[in-house]
C-alpha cells in the first residue's frame, strides 16, 4: 500500500532498507528529510511491521522534442523471512496502477543485480 511516511515507519523503513543493502543510515536517511519522505513511498506489512518496501523517485525524459514525466523505481527490499511470498510483485503492480492513474508515462527500474 502506498504510504505516508511518520515517525514509526520511517524507522522501520530505515531497518528495512539497512538489513537488505548493508547501507549507512547517514545516507538512507538522505530520502527522509525532516523524517518525510522526498517520494512515493509503497509497503507491505506483517502487522505493524514492514516486511517490504519500494520508493518512486520523479524524473523525466526529453526526447524529439517531447517531454515525458517518470518515475524511477529504487530500493526495492524485502526482508530475507518473507520472500518468495509475492509481496514485492503486488508492491510493484500497486505502483505501476498509481503511475497511471497520476499521468505518469513511465516507469524506469535499473537492478543491481540479475538476483
Amino acid at each position: 500500500m502506498k504510504i505516508i511516511p511518520n515517525k514509526e515507519n520511517t524507522e522501520s523503513l530505515i531497518v528495512l532498507w539497512s538489513d537488505v543493502f548493508g547501507d549507512e543510515r547517514e545516507y538512507i536517511e538522505l530520502l527522509f528529510p525532516c523524517g518525510k519522505a522526498i517520494c512515493d513511498v509503497f509497503a507491505a506489512f506483517d502487522g505493524d511491521k514492514i516486511v517490504s518496501a519500494l520508493y518512486l523517485l520523479d524524473c523525466a525524459l526529453s526526447f524529439n522534442g517531447s517531454h515525458y514525466s517518470g518515475k524511477y523505481l529504487y530500493a526495492a527490499a524485502t526482508d530475507k523471512m518473507y520472500r518468495g511470498k509475492g509481496l514485492m510483485a503486488s508492491l510493484i503492480i500497486e505502483a505501476q496502477e498509481y503511475c497511471s492513474d497520476s499521468g505518469v508515462d513511465f516507469i524506469s527500474l535499473v537492478p543491481a543485480d540479475e538476483g
